[in-house]
C-alpha cells in the first residue's frame, strides 16, 4: 500500500528511460502531485529525472543535461535552477557510471561535468543541492584513491553538515 509523499523535489536515477517513455511520464503522478520537470535519457542503461511539485516548479530558471562532445546527451547529469529573491539554488541529479573500464570515459565526463556545476554555483554564491548515485564511498574515512569530484565534496567547507551527520 502506497502512502501519500510529502516532498516537493524528487530525483531518480537509473531510470533507463528512452525518450518516449520520458515523455509519457510528462504527466502528474498520483497520488505525489509531482510532475516530471526535467529528464535526460540513454536508452541503454542510464537516465536521470527530477520531479517537483508544481510550487517549487514555479522558481525554475534554467535546466541543463550532461552532452557528449558531439551534443549527445549522456543521460547521467541533469541541473535544474531554482531562483529564489536573493539567490540561486542549482539543484543537481547524476548518475555517476561504476568504474569499469567500459565506463570509465563516461564517468570521468560525468565527474568532471558536475564538478564544473558545483564549483560554478559556488563561485557565483549560490547554493546546490547534489542528488543521485555517485558510485563512490564518500562517507568511509581512509577509503583509497577517492576521485576529484569525491575530494570536492569531502574537501568542502559547504558539505560540512552533511559529513558532520554521517555516522
Amino acid at each position: 500500500m502506497m502512502t501519500a509523499l510529502s516532498a516537493d523535489i524528487l530525483v531518480c536515477t537509473e531510470t533507463h528511460w528512452s525518450q518516449t517513455t520520458h515523455q509519457a511520464w510528462s504527466y502528474p503522478i498520483r497520488p505525489y502531485s509531482l510532475r516530471q520537470t526535467a529528464a535526460t535519457a540513454n536508452p541503454n542503461w542510464r537516465g536521470v529525472a527530477i520531479f517537483m511539485s508544481e510550487e517549487m516548479s514555479r522558481h525554475i530558471q534554467s535546466t541543463t543535461t550532461a552532452i557528449y562532445e558531439d551534443g549527445h546527451e549522456m543521460g547521467t547529469a541533469l541541473k535544474v535552477v531554482l531562483g529564489f529573491r536573493r539567490r540561486q539554488v542549482h539543484l543537481i541529479g547524476a548518475y555517476i557510471p561504476t568504474a569499469s573500464p567500459t565506463n570509465m570515459a563516461d564517468r570521468t565526463r560525468t565527474q568532471q561535468i558536475v564538478h564544473g556545476w558545483l564549483t560554478a554555483a559556488l563561485d557565483t554564491g549560490n547554493e546546490f543541492i547534489l542528488a543521485g548515485d555517485l558510485n563512490e564511498h564518500l562517507f568511509v574515512e581512509n577509503r583509497a584513491n577517492p576521485t576529484q569530484l569525491g575530494r570536492f565534496l569531502r574537501s568542502s567547507p559547504e558539505a560540512k553538515e552533511v559529513w558532520q551527520a554521517c555516522p
